[in-house]
């Protein structure tokens, strides 16, 4: 268990905070048992891109740890015969897969049948980072939050299902663009379904005030203090589920 435990380690960033040439990015990760179904990860896809997801893997346990180890196989920037994110070109270049397409071939390849009923949700989001345009998909998944440098924090909710449920099922993507100073977060349900004492959820108004209040703090400040909220929320017994966040600002 603990070796499962260190190879899912890998599938995360080596840094809780990484510096692109076009923003900041920081990330925390919580598991709620020593093997967990989320992991996320953060990486340059190509020298215009830079990709973001989480994964949540229904269950916990060693089933749910497999699974998301096998996943994590097929989401890595490196050209390989198992990557869905990038394939190469003709003239040796390397194609950046759209967000909607990686999650087709991702329900093509694991429908829950023949993964022990196992099923999972997802959030990938490709910034492009000379102009700020975002392309995103959410399978199943709680949805992106944007926090622009002025204005009102939203959420931007695509109505789509896990992956593994249906060999046919279509999937969104939107597109979103950013101004200098706006920040993204992508996180596991884990955040907003986090139970106090009383069994009352933390909630979507809540993630959105924390994160509001923190808009002034550095990036890695307000990532890190919206865990300490969710963990203070959860006391006496702490998060019962996999606790996901990634933050992302855009500095143009």
């Amino acid at each position: 268990l603990e070796a499962a435990a260190r190879v899912q380690r890998a599938l995360l960033p080596a840094e809780e905070t990484m510096a692109f040439s076009c923003g900041d990015v920081a990330w925390r990760y919580v598991p709620c048992h020593g093997l967990a179904g989320d992991f996320l990860n953060v990486f340059q896809l190509d020298e215009d891109h830079i990709g973001l997801f989480v994964v949540d893997v229904s269950g916990h346990g060693v089933p749910s740890s497999l699974l998301s180890v096998t996943v994590g196989r097929f989401l890595t920037p490196k050209l390989s015969d198992s990557s869905v994110l990038v394939r190469p070109q003709e003239d040796g270049s390397v194609e950046v897969v759209p967000p909607v397409e990686v999650a087709t071939e991702l329900n093509r390849q694991f429908q829950s049948e023949d993964f022990s009923e196992l099923y999972f949700t997802f959030i990938y989001c490709v910034v492009n980072a000379k102009t700020g345009e975002v392309r995103f998909t959410a399978s199943g998944h709680p949805p992106l939050l944007v926090v622009p440098a002025n204005g009102e924090a939203a959420y931007q909710t695509l109505h789509s299902l896990p992956i593994g449920f249906f060999p046919e099922a279509e999937y969104e993507e939107q597109v979103l663009q950013l101004s200098p100073g706006d920040r993204l977060y992508l996180y596991s349900d884990g955040v907003t379904e986090a139970m106090d004492k009383d069994l009352q959820q933390f909630g979507d108004a809540a993630l959105v005030e924390v994160v509001t209040l923190n808009r002034s703090r550095p990036l890695d400040a307000g990532v890190s203090e919206l865990l300490e909220t969710i963990q203070a929320w959860c006391q006496p017994k702490g998060p019962l589920d996999d606790v996901s966040i990634l933050g992302f600002e855009w500095k143009g």
